[in-house]
Parts: C-alpha cells; sequence; structure tokens
C-alpha cells in the first residue's frame, strides 16, 4: 500500500519538475536582446553618515553603468531627502537656541520661564532621532 502512494507522488512531481526545467531554458528573448538597451531598478536608502536611514528612492538606470556611477545616481536621487533634512535639524536647533535665549532672560521661577522651558523641552521631543 505505501509502495503504491509512494509511485504515485513520484510520478507526479518528476512531471512537473521536467516542465519547469524547460520552460526555463527556452526563454529565447533573454539572449537575443542585447544588454545595451535594458534598464534596472535601483532602490537606494538614502541614510546619513551615522546609519540612520531616511527613506528609499527607486529609480532606473542603464544596466551599462560601472559601480560607481550607479552610486553616484543613488546620490543625486537622495540629495534632495538629506538636504531636507539637514534644513529640519538646523531650523529646530535655531529654535531651541532662541528658547533658550529667552528662558536666560525671563525672571527666576517666573510662569514665563517655566513655560518657555516647557517649550524647549517640547520641541526636544518633537524632533526627529536623527536630530538628537
Amino acid at each position: 500500500m505505501y509502495r503504491a502512494v509512494l509511485t504515485v507522488i513520484m510520478l507526479s512531481t518528476v512531471p512537473v519538475a521536467f516542465t519547469q526545467d524547460i520552460e526555463v531554458a527556452s526563454c529565447n528573448d533573454c539572449k537575443r536582446a542585447p544588454l545595451e538597451q535594458k534598464r534596472i531598478l535601483i532602490k537606494a536608502n538614502c541614510a546619513l553618515p551615522d546609519g540612520t536611514v531616511l527613506a528609499q528612492q527607486s529609480f532606473e538606470v542603464d544596466a551599462t553603468l560601472s559601480a560607481a556611477e550607479k552610486r553616484a545616481a543613488a546620490e543625486k536621487a537622495c540629495k534632495p531627502i538629506l538636504d531636507a533634512a539637514a534644513a529640519r535639524c538646523e531650523d529646530l536647533a535655531k529654535r531651541v537656541d532662541d528658547l533658550k535665549r529667552a528662558w536666560r532672560r525671563a525672571a527666576i521661577h517666573s510662569y514665563h520661564e517655566h513655560q518657555v522651558r516647557a517649550e524647549i523641552k517640547e520641541a526636544l521631543a518633537a524632533a526627529p532621532t536623527y536630530c538628537k
């Protein structure tokens, strides 16, 4: 009984394996199309120098480009994202510095001093992790 079940399973899986190999081996278009006309999709991780990934950009490039040229294209695609992140951090730093100056000028133990200190804490808590 077990031999019959095993034989049926073997006979049903063998043709499937051969048909898959035949389909892969008969790819005629793969070898005929020249490489110069092909484009590849690259997914670039836009990351800061400390390794924090801000976003991922996908773009197409020619398949014939070298690794250095692909890296340059990825840097060009990520430049607006990295510039925006740097500007966001600079704005946050300027705002916190302004609040610290206002806090130093406020009267000691006043409501204004407490309010400015709370605003500083809120600004630092709301900051993205890459700005800290």
